[in-house]
Order: C-alpha cells, then sequence, then structure tokens
C-alpha cells in the first residue's frame, strides 16, 4: 500500500496538466484521509 500511494503521488507530481481543479482537491483529500488512517491506526495498536 504505501508504494502504491508513492507511485500515485509520483504519477500527479510527475502529469500536473491531467489534474483539473476539483481533481486536485479529491486527491488532496484522499491522500489526507489515507494519513489520518494510518495515524490513527498506529497510535491505537502502539
Amino acid at each position: 500500500m504505501p508504494s502504491r500511494l508513492a507511485s500515485s503521488q509520483i504519477y500527479l507530481i510527475d502529469n500536473p496538466a491531467v489534474l483539473s481543479d476539483t481533481q486536485a482537491r479529491i486527491a488532496l483529500a484522499l491522500i489526507a484521509a489515507v494519513i489520518g488512517v494510518v495515524w490513527a491506526v498506529r497510535r491505537r495498536f502502539t
């Protein structure tokens, strides 16, 4: 999963023209949600 997220981030960085404004906001929201979930899970189990 981390490698998948990293590759998608690299894709977004390498191809900024593909993203419209709303797509960029959705992508940022999804990344933030994933980070939040991972952080919460790590905090709960450590």
